[in-house]
């Protein structure tokens, strides 16, 4: 007897909460389920290439702290995995308010950003970021690329980033289910000795 993932239009992802990182959960959960993804790092290194920024960043978002769970670096930023910042600080604070992107090609002529303590603490010029939301409208937090230097952001760009996040949002899903159901319904079906092997897909 075999036992597969359920794929995300099977009713039962609907009947769970897709992603339970609530305030009780401590940065270390985030992280570890960012880097269950296999795909992340290939999705940062390509956002790099394709974008000319030579950072990438997938980033857990609360109302008060942001977290690095994934990082590509092609110049020297110091970013590494679990690292926080208060979220006020950061740029994604505003788009996990809005569950909307941010665009930002040159922070410094930007009169949205010009004043913006985080270019300048930061010493960023160009800033993408869009939100990673699971099916129930669960936000995680944010997929972020940011360089030193002026960069232009093309429409085709911008959908990438919104492709890539909801990449990640499906994965956190079936990561969260995969798990859900090796931890407590194939030990039970053990216990029953139906013989179950979990499938991986």
């Amino acid at each position: 007897m075999e036992f597969a993932l359920i794929p995300l239009s099977h009713s039962l992802i609907f009947g769970m909460r897709t992603i339970d990182m609530d305030s009780s959960v401590d940065s270390a959960r985030a992280v570890a389920a960012i880097a269950r993804i296999d795909a992340v790092p290939t999705l940062l290194k390509v956002l790099c290439e394709m974008t000319g920024m030579r950072i990438a960043v997938v980033a857990r978002v609360t109302e008060t702290i942001w977290t690095a769970c994934a990082i590509r670096e092609d110049v020297p930023f110091g970013l590494k995995p679990g690292m926080e910042l208060p979220a006020t600080t950061a740029f994604c604070f505003d788009s996990s308010a809005s569950r909307a992107p941010i665009v930002i090609e040159h922070a410094c002529e930007d009169p949205r950003y010009c004043h913006h303590a985080a270019p300048k603490r930061y010493q960023i010029e160009s800033y993408v970021s869009v939100p990673i939301i699971c099916t129930k409208g669960d936000y995680f937090g944010n997929l972020s690329a940011l360089d030193p230097k002026p960069v232009k952001v093309t429409p085709r760009i911008l959908s990438m980033f919104n492709d890539f996040a909801a990449l990640i949002a499906l994965q956190l899903e079936y990561s969260l289910l995969e798990r859900t159901i090796e931890g407590e319904l194939i030990p039970a079906a053990i216990e029953l000795g139906l013989g179950v092997t979990p499938v991986r897909l």
